[in-house]
């Protein structure tokens, strides 16, 4: 009775461990999580600057053209 009286200590032990690893995957993993919402977020910020910045490029052509050749 001792001998399974230990293995079952043995058991709650390691599933113990095993819990407590659990944890800290699902902790790593909403970091994760967090980060690429981040990221998604930058990267969002990066299109809209990258639109904003071709749109300015295009009016900037059209000026250059309207300066350069008034009459066209």
């Amino acid at each position: 009775m001792k001998v399974v009286n230990s293995q079952q200590s043995t058991v709650n032990s390691q599933q113990s461990t095993v819990n407590s690893q659990q944890s800290t995957v699902n902790s790593q993993q909403s970091t994760v999580n967090s980060q690429q919402s981040t990221v998604n977020s930058q990267q969002s910020t990066v299109n809209s600057q990258q639109s904003t910045i071709k749109i300015e490029y295009f009016y900037l052509e059209v000026f250059e053209i309207r300066i350069l050749h008034p009459f066209i």
